[in-house]
């Protein structure tokens, strides 16, 4: 071919990256491979590389296309509305004027077409085990079928990684938007933004997923207020109009929406998920279907305890045992008012991942429930003590356990002024009590024999070495008490 580029290979190459790529957004490297499937040189696709029609670093917009923006886009029942030419009249273009959606508007709008430059397929979740309705979603999700469907359960039990992970177990593409008391129809659906100095119009992620045919995950539902119902025709499985840009668009096949939420749009009223509202009836009752996603059997959360040690570097299957039967013991506390926070599996997770870096196992377990108030983490850690059998490690300053029978001399002289006096009874801090046993009283428990011992020692020490003081009942009357003097 000539160094000369044709009008008609022009326009032949500029069609063929609009149907390959189904858009007007390419990169260098697809014109590259398009020109050279058509025997174009690189270089003479330099008409497309101007620094006008960049949109961003690497990134250009190629010149409009008569073809409707709804075949642009390949969503085969979308309604197909002629894009206006522009008028000879000159007239001040505005942000929100449609008349301006004219061919050289087109030619700048940053996302009437679908963003097919990225991928949107997720990666697969590391360690996941599937658990409780699995199985039931990723059904519903392989039909390809719009089907709306809403998980709802308490905090980090895994209800936005399920869907994640079958999108990525199918290979499937999945749009995630974060729901927030924020969130309006301009983030959901699009609106202008600027761009190289002038406003263009941006497809939202909504809109994205409706026209890949994509899985649309809209998280923490119930953060969202009152605004979410611009979503209600697209829940009832129809196209959206986008008023300003005068364009309707239908969803391609494949498009479905899965929502989560902490509760079931009616709000929290004990204040734990303090954001979350009472949502509009008529737009919750768009959904199908509705899950309720319980945490892991603890048989389920010991497997996924266990890949992760293992992962990093740390096997420690009794530790992960422990946990899965702690989470589950606090859990039921939890219910029976015993303490006012719970163990997600997530924190379960946290404690993995923290227990590889210090390799301690209560170290991990403090570090990772601190966020608690004081009352709630004793409780934690009572739980953790009598539903398990594991010992807390005493350490040096240094990080080394201590062995029970190996104290220091520096310890034992704060208690004795001969380091060598192995058995000095400690010094009593209670008085004689008449008919109770003496202080000093043969066999004595010395210090060095009590540090390093358990609690269920240290207690039988007291109960052998301090005696119980006998209660007295004294009835004095009132005149009587009023004299004494109070010693303070």
């Amino acid at each position: 071919m000539s160094r000369g580029i044709s009008k008609e290979h022009k326009q032949e190459l500029i069609d063929n990256l609009i149907k390959r790529f189904k858009g007007h957004r390419v990169n260098r490297a697809q014109i590259k491979d398009v020109a050279e499937e058509m025997g174009i040189e690189f270089t003479q696709t330099a008409f497309l590389r101007t620094a006008s029609a960049r949109a961003e670093r690497g990134i250009y917009l190629l010149p409009g296309s008569k073809t409707v923006i709804a075949k642009e886009v390949s969503v085969e029942d979308a309604e197909e509305v002629s894009i206006p030419k522009k008028k000879s009249i000159k007239k001040t273009p505005t942000k929100t004027s449609p008349i301006d959606v004219g061919d050289d508007v087109v030619n700048r709008v940053d996302a009437v077409q679908v963003g097919d430059l990225e991928n949107y397929v997720p990666d697969k979740v590391p360690h996941y085990v599937k658990f409780g309705n699995y199985n039931k979603i990723k059904k519903v999700l392989e039909s390809k079928k719009f089907f709306p469907l809403f998980i709802t359960g308490l905090t980090g039990n895994g209800k936005t990684l399920m869907p994640i992970h079958m999108c990525a177990e199918m290979k499937r593409e999945l749009v995630r938007v974060n729901i927030t008391s924020e969130t309006d129809e301009d983030d959901l659906l699009g609106g202008f933004r600027l761009l190289n100095g002038e406003t263009v119009y941006h497809m939202g992620p909504v809109v994205e997923a409706m026209m890949r045919g994509a899985v649309l995950l809209l998280d923490e539902m119930d953060l969202g207020t009152n605004k979410l119902l611009c979503l209600q025709p697209i829940l009832e499985g129809r196209g959206i109009y986008l008023k300003k840009i005068n364009r309707y668009i239908n969803h391609a096949p494949g498009f479905t929406i899965v929502a989560t939420g902490n509760t079931k749009g009616k709000g929290s009223d004990d204040g734990q998920y303090i954001g979350t509202n009472i949502m509009n009836e008529a737009f919750l009752d768009r959904f199908v279907l509705t899950f309720e996603q319980e945490y892991p059997s603890p048989t389920v959360e010991t497997k996924i305890i266990k890949k992760i040690l293992d992962a990093q570097g740390t096997p420690d299957d009794t530790f992960a045992n422990n946990l899965a039967l702690w989470a589950s013991a606090v859990r039921e506390g939890y219910l029976n008012g015993a303490c006012e926070a719970l163990i997600a599996t997530r924190r379960l997770v946290s404690i993995a991942e923290t227990y590889g870096i210090f390799g301690d196992r209560f170290e991990s377990i403090e570090y990772c429930i601190s966020r608690f108030n004081q009352e709630d983490r004793d409780a934690m850690l009572e739980f953790y003590e009598k539903s398990t059998a594991d010992e807390r490690v005493v350490k040096d300053e240094h990080g080394n356990p201590i062995e029970p029978d190996i104290i220091p001399d520096e310890l034992l002289r704060t208690f004795s002024n001969t380091s060598d006096q192995a058995h000095t009874p400690v010094p009593s801090a209670f008085p004689p009590v008449p008919g109770g046993p003496s202080p000093t009283a043969e066999p004595y428990i010395s210090y060095k024999e009590l540090v390093g011992t358990t609690l269920v020692e240290e207690t039988k020490f007291l109960e052998k070495n301090v005696p119980a003081v006998p209660a007295v009942v004294v009835e004095k009357t009132n005149e009587e008490l009023d004299k004494e003097e109070v010693p303070f």
